[in-house]
């Protein structure tokens, strides 16, 4: 038998250097908290466990424009996705919109969810919380003075 040279492995090596592991541990994690439960055909589990990957990728890479985009695009399908709301109310507090990360982390902290983050969420949303209230508190206090 004969083996066309089209069809025949490639015995050159790659000129592409590899991943670092710490980008490619995420792509080898499993499907992150019941989003394999919300998905019904497996290749919508695949495209939502790709995108969640995606997304971790670019938080590792410090590129929170584009994990918020992956984040918000499964969120868009699975409203209740634990591990995207956390990781995306994170990036959102990141970028300074205060009042959409105290709307993600208390959808969250809503939601009975206790696995993912639960106590950490509920930390940062008290914290969230007390800094506007103190924000509120100033600012009532200069417009009356």
């Amino acid at each position: 038998v004969q083996v066309s040279p089209s069809c025949a492995p490639s015995l050159q090596p790659s000129l592409q250097p590899p991943l670092p592991l710490s980008l490619l541990l995420p792509l080898l994690s499993p499907l992150p908290h019941n989003l394999s439960l919300q998905l019904s055909t497996k290749g919508e589990r695949k495209a939502g466990q790709a995108r969640y990957n995606l997304a971790m990728v670019a938080v590792a890479e410090e590129d929170d424009e584009t994990a918020e985009e992956h984040l918000r695009a499964i969120l868009g399908q699975h409203p209740d996705h634990a591990p995207s709301l956390y990781h995306c109310a994170r990036l959102v507090e990141k970028r300074g919109a205060v009042n959409e990360a105290i709307a993600i982390f208390d959808t969250l902290v809503n939601s009975n969810q206790r696995g993912f983050s639960f106590a950490d969420a509920a930390a940062r949303l008290a914290r969230l919380l007390a800094q506007a209230s103190a924000s509120i508190f100033i600012a009532r206090k200069i417009l009356h003075a």
